[in-house]
């Protein structure tokens, strides 16, 4: 299904994935540009973050959190995934409130669900189909409100728009906080400056445009808010040691998001 963009989803794309050998999807370094949930029709994964392992058997839904670094072990022949990326628009934040995290679960009907999303023809039924999906995995996996950040507020502004050069002060501002306390708060928070985090997510929807689009890289570059496609290429290289060029030839367009 083509991507969805309206009042509530910022982003919004399933998609059905078939590995006919072991795989492993490595976003250790470049964190996820989207929210997913995905239902595992046949096979099994493993996923390594935040010192922990998450695995799901077939039958079983689980969700990768966006902004999130690990990796991903499909260790099972023909393994067969359906998978639903998604963001809501600024406006429509409603995942802020229980904030996805790795888990694993079971969706009572999940491949209607997925198969309902996949399928359909109209944005009206796409939506549908993935608000009932978000629901059903919080309700089933039993996701307790997660205790609220004190830089919530600045993540979500980078969040909303990476792209955007909104300054530290502004930051610090939205968290009522001073600079100096809001830079030390962040970084013991979240494990990076705001910067870095900001230029992380940057690259996050780089690699995604490299991977899904046939956009140049100097277009790629001046989208995801960079000031010259040199520093572009610095950056991804220094992050994901190869140049942009090289990732999109490796990744190809088929990977997940």
């Amino acid at each position: 299904m083509d991507v969805i963009r309206n009042g509530l989803f910022g982003h919004l794309q399933f998609k059905r994935y078939t590995y006919d050998k072991r795989r492993i999807e490595d976003f250790s370094r470049l964190p996820r540009p989207f929210y997913s949930i995905a239902y595992l029709e046949k096979g099994s994964v493993r996923l390594y973050h935040d010192d922990t392992i998450t695995l799901a058997n077939a039958g079983n839904c689980f969700a990768v959190i966006k902004g999130g670094l690990y990796k991903g072990e499909y260790y099972e022949e023909n393994t067969i995934m359906h998978s639903m990326h998604f963001d809501f628009a600024p406006t429509a934040d409603l995942i802020r409130d229980y904030r996805l995290r790795f888990r694993a679960c079971e969706i009572p009907d999940a491949a209607r669900m997925f198969a309902e999303g996949e399928n359909a023809q109209d944005p009206l039924f796409a939506c549908s189909a993935a608000l009932s999906i978000i629901s059903a995995f919080v309700n089933n996996s039993h996701a307790e409100k997660a205790g609220i950040k004190r830089t919530l507020p600045a993540l979500e502004l980078i969040s909303s728009d990476p792209a955007a050069n909104a300054p530290v002060g502004a930051l610090a501002k939205a968290c009522a906080m001073s600079e100096p306390g809001f830079y030390r708060v962040f970084k013991a928070e979240n494990g990076v400056s705001p910067i870095v985090y900001r230029n992380d997510l940057r690259l996050a929807s780089a690699g995604y445009m490299l991977r899904e689009t046939d956009m140049s890289v100097e277009e790629i570059a001046q989208k995801c808010g960079f000031e010259s496609q040199t520093f572009f290429r610095r950056a991804f290289e220094k992050k994901l040691g190869c140049s942009p060029s090289a990732y999109r030839k490796n990744q190809g367009k088929n990977s997940p998001v």
